[in-house]
């Protein structure tokens, strides 16, 4: 977290700034696994998702911000696509590869 010290001693906190992810690293992986059964992971991105991608949200998760977690992993020998939202750890989905 960044904190600078502002005028008058007024302290700025950047931890609910624009862009901010709320969801960790380990948190969505942690959902990829336990979640969606993923049994290897090989790939964790934060980026916002590709036009093909937005299409699989529902018009729900369309209003929120197109920035994801995107896992690459494999279960029973089968690769998949995770994505779970930067902002909301409840709004998650899977994509067979």
């Amino acid at each position: 977290m960044i904190s600078c010290s502002g005028p008058l001693g007024k302290t700025n906190d950047s931890s609910d700034a624009p862009g901010t992810v709320a969801v960790s690293r380990k948190k969505a992986k942690k959902i990829a696994v336990e979640y969606y059964g993923l049994t290897q992971v090989s790939d964790i991105q934060l980026r916002h998702l590709k036009e093909q991608e937005i299409k699989l949200l529902t018009e729900k998760q369309k209003k929120f911000t197109p920035i994801y977690y995107v896992i690459s992993g494999s279960k029973k020998g089968e690769k998949y696509l995770v994505f779970i939202s930067s902002q909301n750890e409840d709004d998650h989905f899977i994509s067979k590869q």
